[in-house]
């Protein structure tokens, strides 16, 4: 699994509670991602817990015509058939993340801009400690957890290690065999048995991606320095 963030934790888990031994390679000096910045909120719904002991009535079906209004803006760019699964999984989700040790803030759940049911969540921060929450973030309250159910299940984290190439069967084709990665100014190769997960960058890396909501948002210039130039 590539990145360490809420993509790539998750889905380590879940290949280990389907037996799959997993490795997960992150070039930050620490896991979580974009998420860890985040303020930990949680747009799942189709009936959660909280939404229940709010009186909150939900559903799947609820969630997909919430995604695929065309009242919305961003819903015009929405894949209806992700959407469809992504709807169907809301509320295993949400579970998912309950039983990894992720805590939601016992509140009445907010309702999303354009959505017409309250379904999101923001979970508890995890720590006081500034080195534990980067910032003093929530997001940290989703990331920690499943960091340590994922070590705790044998996921094995490999920090400070970018990944480079994928490596294939043949140059831009052919089965996936694994990644090559670097640490420390040398090259590592990782062999895959099963397979390889990409869950790096979060959507607002994706410059293609975020150019579709708006179309300044193109690659940051930056000096020698590193600083970004206007």
């Amino acid at each position: 699994v590539v990145g360490a963030g809420a993509a790539g934790l998750p889905a380590a888990i879940s290949a280990r509670d389907q037996g799959a031994s997993v490795i997960v390679i992150e070039e930050n000096y620490d896991i979580g991602g974009h998420a860890m910045v985040s303020g930990g909120f949680i747009p799942l719904g189709g009936g959660t817990r909280l939404q229940k002991k709010y009186g909150i009535e939900d559903s799947a079906d609820h969630v997909y015509l919430d995604h695929t209004n065309h009242r919305i803006p961003e819903g015009k760019y929405g894949d209806r058939e992700l959407i469809r699964v992504w709807a169907d999984e809301s509320l295993a989700t949400v579970e998912f993340l309950i039983e990894n040790g992720v805590r939601f803030v016992d509140r009445l759940p907010t309702i999303e801009d354009g959505g017409s049911v309250p379904r999101r969540l923001q979970a508890e921060l995890f720590s006081r400690d500034l080195k534990d929450t980067i910032n003093g973030r929530n997001g940290s309250g989703v990331v920690r957890p499943l960091e340590k159910s994922a070590r705790a299940k044998g996921v094995e984290v490999l920090l400070r290690h970018k990944m480079t190439r994928i490596i294939r069967e043949h140059p831009s084709s052919g089965k996936v065999l694994g990644v090559t990665a670097t640490v420390d100014g040398r090259s590592v190769s990782v062999r895959a048995s099963k397979g390889v997960i990409l869950a790096t960058g979060g959507h607002s890396s994706n410059v293609s991606f975020r150019r579709m909501f708006d179309p300044r948002l193109t690659e940051v210039k930056r000096g020698p320095d590193g600083i970004p130039i206007p």
